[in-house]
């Protein structure tokens, strides 16, 4: 008989709950990762980029085990038939994981727990439901409520501490597929995580100007680059949070290194919307239950997917997150109210596209975020929008990460090139390039949607 550990958005050993139980039970441990779910709506279909992003933090975590000679089964099909061939070649004695409150997860979750004792533990937030100031179904809808309460009590729980050589070893291994796609903007796995975590702290003291820099566009170092990590589970928040405290110690706190444990409570929060609302919060009219007539256009979708909506700022970040798999926080909070308010396209078409593509997709952020830009989620005002062609103008200044991405319009006059959508069409026809007319007109498509939306 076997202890399972069933792998999710968990890829690490440090601070991993259940791996210490299995641990504690002091019986053999096969690790599972199943690429599918059985739900019935379940479509899988994410980028290649993506896909090869995850498999390769599974095999930064398999070189891990491989020195405790526990073995990690990935197996192309849900989890409950994963477990089902487990249970045929070992036995399974418990079935250890973590809880997610995703339709999906919990699904998989209780046919899981149908056919074999099933123990979930809190792993993907930096605070413990049970140290929430109020019960999860009573979390507050609007994010500066739930800050101040969190924060009059702030409890951050220790690492779990626990020693995986007590188990006995398993001389049977498993293999995982290849991956040979190297072109990512930072390794992917816990190695390469707890490295960018010690470089943007201690080595680099980035952390002592990230408020400064955090709504930059081109450089690497503009941000802390975590989110990938993070949604890989191949680091924890609350080493994030540890280390940012020990930072602290050694260097001081301000503004930014406070602002680093911010975000990672914007991430709490929207994992606790999640759990407050269950299936609501993936509704397509949000939590507000909010109806919007959406334009149906196909060639606008096309426009937008392929980045040529004639939109310097949209174009060049979504041009960005096709070769790369990332998308800076500003440029997505930019994309996806040019989607909503501008295009008028449903925010699922557009969710969907950014779990598709964006190598650090977290499934409760994601939905909160387009939710909250759509004006259905946790935001208070009615219709909010960003004006991209001002953004564009205040994030770039100088232009660079238009032209990285853009490079077509530089013969564009410089300090201009964010206006093209509001030159005269004789004004851009001149440069003859090789760039599309703006696909609607700002402000005017605004008011269009104002209307349908009721605002």
């Amino acid at each position: 008989m076997v202890s399972v550990v069933w792998l999710t958005h968990d890829l690490r050993l440090h601070d991993h709950a259940a791996f210490a139980q299995a641990a504690r039970a002091k019986r053999p441990i096969v690790a599972v990762y199943a690429t599918q779910f059985s739900h019935p709506t379940y479509q899988k279909n994410e980028a290649p980029l993506k896909a090869a992003a995850r498999l390769h933090a599974l095999h930064d975590l398999k070189q891990q085990l491989d020195v405790y000679q526990i073995p990690l089964m990935y197996v192309d099909a849900p989890a409950s038939q994963a477990l089902d061939q487990v249970d045929q070649l070992f036995g399974i004695d418990t079935v250890y994981g973590h809880y997610h409150a995703a339709p999906y997860e919990r699904y998989e979750a209780l046919k899981i727990q149908k056919a074999y004792p099933l123990e979930l533990y809190e792993s993907a937030t930096l605070i413990h439901p049970n140290d929430l100031p109020f019960d999860v179904e009573r979390t507050p809808n609007g994010y500066t409520s739930f800050r101040k309460k969190v924060e009059k009590l702030w409890v951050v729980r220790d690492l779990i501490l626990y020693d995986l050589s007590v188990q006995t070893p398993m001389e049977h291994a498993f293999s995982l597929p290849p991956v040979d796609v190297n072109d990512f903007i930072l390794t992917p796995g816990e190695t390469a995580g707890l490295k960018r975590l010690d470089y943007y702290t201690f080595q680099s003291k980035k952390a002592s100007t990230y408020k400064k820099t955090r709504n930059g566009m081109k450089n690497l170092d503009d941000s802390t680059k975590f989110s990938m990590y993070l949604a890989h589970g191949a680091l924890s928040p609350r080493m994030i949070y540890h280390t940012v405290k020990a930072y602290e110690k050694a260097h001081g706190s301000d503004e930014n290194t406070y602002w680093i444990i911010f975000e990672l409570l914007w991430r709490d929060y929207f994992k606790w919307q999640a759990r407050k609302h269950l299936n609501t919060f993936f509704h397509k009219d949000g939590i507000q239950q909010k109806r919007i007539d959406w334009i149906k256009d196909d060639s606008r979708l096309q426009a937008i997917q392929t980045g040529t909506t004639g939109y310097p700022l949209i174009d060049a970040n979504i041009k960005e997150l096709l070769a790369t798999g990332y998308m800076s926080n500003r440029g997505r909070q930019n994309v996806a109210s040019f989607w909503t308010k501008n295009l008028g396209l449903d925010w699922r078409l557009g969710e969907a596209f950014f779990e598709k593509h964006l190598i650090d997709y977290d499934v409760e952020s994601n939905t909160g975020n387009w939710q909250y830009v759509t004006g259905i989620g946790n935001d208070s005002m009615p219709f909010r929008y960003f004006d991209v062609i001002k953004q564009g103008e205040r994030y770039d200044a100088h232009e660079s990460y238009l032209l990285k991405w853009l490079p077509e319009l530089k013969k564009v006059t410089t300090g201009t090139r964010y206006r093209w959508p509001r030159m005269a069409p004789s004004e851009r026809h001149a440069y003859a390039l090789d760039y599309p007319d703006p696909i609607v007109d700002f402000y005017a498509s605004l008011e269009v949607m104002k209307k349908r939306v009721g605002a």
